[in-house]
């Protein structure tokens, strides 16, 4: 069966060798994140896992600061770049089954990752917190590429991407879970393109352009494909595509 998972990690492997390229708003993200948690941890060496790992660019930072740790992702091509550019043990693995001992990390950080989970894996990733341990997210929520699904909705479709938990919904699900709420922000992100189609283009390059479920036989018909085109241009032919970001810290506290 050709599940989310399965195709997840066809999209991101196949993008491995261009997606740094394609995701700048990720890039835009993997910063913000990375000066939010340096407030709230020691300098000294730790554990930490990078959730969604990618092509290493988080890893690399994580590395420099604490030290050795360890990146998981799903795409076997995104570990091999990992590899390349940062230490540790990269490991190819699922977020529904995360191959870490319970309260055996004292950091957990991910990058535009989670999102393709929902808040439900919260109890698990407090399960491998340590006490005191931290647990760092930036991730895409719903109102992100409200331009595509206003586009999509002009042709009597619905844009292929899969809908996203609200803010609201992981602050919530970081309460039920036991964590404390240290740091929450919430911005919008906006990528710039040429062109829409150089825009679609680049969320197929990013993986970002995954479908929820495998797609319907047959494509969008020639006049339907360009009126979502010209709806999602400005009138200089140039694309925006805004995302809703959310960053998100919290603690696991003694019991």
């Amino acid at each position: 069966m050709d599940s989310l998972e399965t195709r997840l990690a066809r999209s991101f492997g196949d993008a491995a060798m261009v997606y740094a390229a394609h995701t700048s708003v990720q890039a835009q993200a993997r910063a913000r994140l990375w000066q939010m948690s340096l407030r709230h941890l020691p300098q000294g060496p730790l554990l930490w896992a990078d959730l969604g790992c990618g092509d290493g660019a988080l890893a690399a930072h994580l590395a420099a600061r604490w030290g050795p740790g360890l990146g998981l992702d799903i795409a076997a091509p995104m570990l091999a770049l990992a590899r390349r550019g940062a230490s540790g043990l990269f490991v190819q693995a699922s977020f529904n089954a995360l191959p870490l001992r319970p309260a055996s990390m004292a950091a957990l950080f991910s990058n535009f990752a989670l999102q393709w989970g929902t808040a439900a894996l919260m109890p698990a990733l407090a399960d491998v917190l340590e006490t005191d341990g931290l647990l760092a997210l930036a991730l895409p929520v719903a109102g992100s590429l409200q331009e595509l699904a206003e586009a999509w909705a002009m042709v009597g479709r619905t844009a292929p991407l899969r809908p996203l938990p609200s803010a609201d919904d992981w602050q919530q699900a970081v309460r039920v879970a036991g964590l404390r709420l240290l740091a929450v922000e919430e911005a919008d992100l906006v990528s710039e393109h040429a062109s829409a189609v150089v825009a679609l283009r680049s969320l197929k390059a990013s993986g970002a352009g995954v479908y929820e479920r495998p797609a319907r036989a047959g494509l969008l018909g020639r006049i339907a494909y360009q009126r979502i085109l010209h709806a999602l241009e400005d009138a200089s032919g140039r694309c925006r595509l805004r995302y809703r970001v959310l960053w998100l810290l919290a603690r696991k506290e003694e019991k």
